[in-house]
């Protein structure tokens, strides 16, 4: 199942917190993953998806792009869990 890019219903100036950067992880890694959205779990860690540096290079690059920060890919091992990851960006 393909799901539709959050890129097009978010954009920087959209983004209020935390749940909003978690739900569009969500979104973006279903759909680099081709899963389904119900299939992301927000604590477990995107190694356990099958996360490697191709898709975390697209991930980040998509975070970045939403975002307007400059997101490094190893970021995904620093903040290892959506949960984690999306704390993180909102505190930013």
């Amino acid at each position: 199942m393909k799901v539709e890019s959050a890129e097009k219903s978010l954009n920087p100036a959209d983004i209020a917190g935390k749940e909003d950067i978690a739900n569009f992880l969500i979104r973006e890694l279903a759909s680099i993953l081709e899963v389904s959205e119900e299939d992301i779990e927000t604590d477990v860690a995107f190694d356990r998806y099958g996360v490697d540096s191709k898709s975390a290079v697209q991930l980040t690059g998509k975070l970045s792009k939403l975002t307007g920060k400059n997101i490094e890919p190893t970021v995904l091992y620093d903040f290892p869990t959506i949960d984690s990851l999306s704390l993180n960006l909102a505190q930013m």
